[in-house]
């Protein structure tokens, strides 16, 4: 029984040819592109996570054809590898993202093929997994309540534990093997209890395409590895169950970028069709399937090339071919229903239509990574875990709001053809998204004629409160030099205003404690006009 494999592997090997044709001319192409590749003979000061990524590639197309370019390839890439003296640099040596990708990647090769090695290869491949593996247990015996070792809603978390859970399974015969997958799978436990329910992520698309993998990828290798925790890790994760409608409502239309509420610094690094598989073929979804297939038809190769994440979505074509489940029909999401609330962030997402040419909007009202995480957060700091709630992926973007129109990234909407704005109030009453949105955008009363835009308030809003200003007139550079504001007290935020390509979001926010919503303030507090009590002020 092999990780990730189990019982599969005669019929995988049939697949090369038939079902998973596509997925395995992807595999092989990856594997040629990691031949060209010059391996460091030292640690370089950027990442290396792509080391770890790129190994269980080969790995898995020896195992599945036996042809030993394969091998040949994978054991150059080993002694560079274990030659490291430390896995990362630059940030947290040893016990971050880089020892996470490369215990979790280089186990995989272990156990898929480890036993072709040479001899001396293979101890030194086993000495090299039970040393980090080692470095990073030890990390989390002695930080607890401090970083990623128990911050439940960080990708960090995801990755290090699933890094360490791997070596474990891989190394049965090692006296702390035990230990290692036990934190691992007390940690799931945890993650399985806290993550919200509806699949929303704090972090935003981008960190969900880099983070959410490594859950479903823990959860496969408890199952396969046999570990007793495994047998349910899919069926009781209702994150996991429910995550691909975050991701589908998050799609811009047309579905090749993204909205970009959370830590989303670019539009492209939203897409992992390995995970859109195995959400699919878990949970029987037919549209992450349909998302899937469009990806790799369509938009793959842009976001390989463009996207801000690092190693990317290309090394995962081993995941592809093994989470890829041939008998998920795919469905078209055009008869879903247009809109979908997410409770726990506070998150809204409605548009015209499912076409690429759509109008959407989608308004984010929680703080921080969500009601969860907040009040769960502060009852750990409580307690003496105080950076379990780290928030460093999420933004304190509570009242943000995106809007597209006619499918197009423009930082404006389109009048109407009758020449004066949209009435916007109706729009926001039709998603549902409740008062403190209706009067988010609305028609200002400087709006220039004779062809008036929909309308916000002006990025001076501190200095200027009753000015507003046309969308058009207002471009990304402006909003991103004003969006520096503070927070001015306990329960008032300076919101994101904008990003490189949309417009977003609308500052000051104020968040009603205990109400779940964010009503927007237009007019400055009080104590920046005349130095008095923090009080929330009437829009204009």
């Amino acid at each position: 029984m092999s990780l990730l494999i189990g019982d599969r592997l005669d019929a995988l090997r049939s697949a090369v040819t038939t079902s998973h044709r596509s997925q395995f001319r992807r595999l092989h192409e990856q594997c040629e592109w990691s031949a060209r590749q010059v391996l460091p003979e030292q640690h370089p000061s950027a990442s290396i996570t792509w080391l770890g990524a790129g190994a269980p590639n080969l790995a898995l197309a020896h195992l599945l054809t036996g042809q030993p370019w394969y091998l040949a390839e994978l054991r150059r890439w080993l002694r560079a590898t274990c030659a490291l003296p430390h896995w990362g640099k630059e940030h947290m040596p040893d016990t971050d993202l880089d020892a996470g990708w490369l215990c979790f990647g280089l186990a995989l090769v272990e156990d898929w093929v480890g036993h072709l090695l040479p001899a001396d290869e293979r101890s030194m491949l086993q000495a090299k997994l039970a040393l980090q593996a080692g470095r990073l247990h030890k990390y989390i015996e002695e930080n607890r309540g401090a970083w990623w070792a128990d911050a439940y809603w960080q990708n960090h978390n995801w990755i290090c534990y699933s890094g360490l859970a791997a070596v474990g399974y891989a190394l049965p015969g090692h006296p702390r093997s035990g230990d290692w997958t036990a934190a691992a799978a007390a940690n799931a436990r945890e993650l399985r209890r806290r993550l919200p329910a509806d699949g929303a992520d704090g972090e935003g698309v981008v960190y969900w395409r880099y983070g959410v993998p490594w859950l479903a990828a823990h959860a496969d290798l408890m199952r396969t590895a046999h570990d007793p925790e495994g047998h349910n890790a899919f069926k009781d994760f209702d994150f996991l169950r429910q995550t691909f409608w975050y991701r589908l409502h998050q799609a811009a239309p047309g579905f090749e970028t993204i909205i970009n509420h959370g830590d989303c610094h670019d539009r492209r690094s939203g897409h992992s069709v390995a995970l859109y598989y195995k959400l699919a073929s878990e949970y029987g979804i037919g549209e992450a399937q349909w998302l899937a297939n469009r990806v790799a038809d369509q938009h793959f190769w842009r976001e390989a090339y463009e996207s801000g994440v690092r190693p990317g979505v290309m090394p995962e074509a081993y995941l592809e071919f093994l989470w890829f489940n041939e008998t998920i029909e795919p469905a078209s999401p055009m008869a879903l229903p247009t809109g979908r609330s997410f409770s726990d962030l506070g998150l809204l997402a409605t548009r015209t239509s499912w076409r690429d040419d759509a109008n959407m909007v989608s308004v984010k009202a929680s703080p921080g990574s969500g009601h969860g995480s907040w009040r769960e957060g502060h009852a750990l700091a409580a307690s003496g875990k105080w950076q379990a709630a780290s928030d460093g992926h999420s933004h304190p973007d509570m009242g943000a709001f995106v809007v597209i129109g006619a499918g197009n990234t423009s930082p404006s909407m389109r009048a109407t053809a009758a020449g004066s704005c949209p009435d916007t109030t109706t729009w926001f009453s039709l998603t549902g998204a409740g008062c403190a949105v209706k009067a988010a955008i609305t028609c200002g009363r400087t709006c220039p004629k004779p062809r008036p835009r929909c309308c916000m308030p002006a990025p001076q809003a501190y200095r200027a409160p009753e000015r507003w200003v046309c969308l058009s007139s207002i471009r990304p550079p402006a909003i991103r030099r004003n969006s520096g504001f503070r927070q001015c007290c306990a329960r008032c935020w300076s919101v994101r205003a904008g990003s490189s390509s949309l417009m977003t979001g609308w500052r000051p926010a104020h968040h009603v404690s205990g109400v779940g919503c964010c009503t927007p303030m237009y007019r400055p507090h009080r104590k920046h006009r005349n130095g008095g009590p923090c009080a929330k002020a009437s829009a204009p």
